[in-house]
């Protein structure tokens, strides 16, 4: 009865880490990525010094993107874009930022100079949808999860029934299985949390597009609109002299 209970207590905080760790994942990534830069004085001096100003080298602007964002894997033309669409109040530049951060590894970006949401795409499986390669991240932390966690509650009847005494090897084979386990564990729970970011900044980017050229519509049909009256009123002013 003492065993059972002991393997019952041991399951039961094995659960509950698993659970809590799946819950937490975006305050645990949200720890790795603190930003204490100085972010008005790179801003003031991307404006100033690389903002559509063509004399500059890509490299220099590139350079001058990087710092802005805080990131090595962005360019000046991606981040010129980005912050058309902050400008527009289309999307917030350091939201949208961080969604890149942290899930850049699943988005396929190909550099161009007029970037727009067309540059961008998820890197899963075509035809493959977001869910889908969630579940799928979702399954694989379930298995190796219960890897991890059965030989840890299990342990003491393992033990037990051991015909001679554990030696260093078991215990060193027994820990690299442990951490394999663990590892292994982590990293679909990490992927899913990427995933997501990688996914809410497409979405977002192809939404604030749309946007965007909604706006253009609008601004080129009021402006035919007062150019039409415009010609009319001189056509107008004509006749009567």
């Amino acid at each position: 009865m003492n065993f059972d209970l002991d393997i019952f207590i041991k399951c039961a905080l094995g659960l509950v880490a698993i659970w809590t760790l799946y819950y937490k994942r975006t305050e645990i990534v949200a720890l790795m990525h603190k930003d204490y830069g100085s972010k008005l004085e790179s801003t003031t001096r991307f404006f100033k010094e690389f903002l559509k100003d063509e004399k500059k080298s890509k490299l220099e602007r590139d350079r001058a993107a990087q710092e802005i964002a805080r990131l090595d894997f962005v360019d000046y033309d991606m981040v010129a874009y980005l912050i058309k669409l902050h400008e527009a109040r289309l999307v917030n530049f350091d939201k949208i930022i961080r969604y890149f951060k942290r899930g850049h590894k699943l988005i396929v970006y190909t550099p161009d100079e007029n970037v727009n949401s067309q540059n961008f795409k998820l890197k899963i499986k075509e035809g493959r949808s977001v869910n889908r390669q969630v579940f799928n991240y979702g399954a694989q932390y379930v298995f190796f999860a219960m890897l991890l966690m059965i030989p840890i509650a299990f342990s003491s009847e393992i033990l037990r029934n051991m015909h001679s005494e554990p030696t260093f090897f078991h215990y060193l084979f027994g820990g690299a299985y442990l951490f394999l386990c663990f590892i292994l564990s982590l990293l679909p729970l990490l992927n899913t949390g990427n995933l997501h970011d990688a996914d809410s900044f497409i979405e977002s980017i192809k939404k604030a597009d749309l946007e965007l050229e909604a706006i253009r519509q609008n601004e080129q049909v009021e402006n035919l609109n007062n150019s039409t009256i415009s010609n009319f009123s001189e056509y107008r002013r004509s006749r009567h002299f």
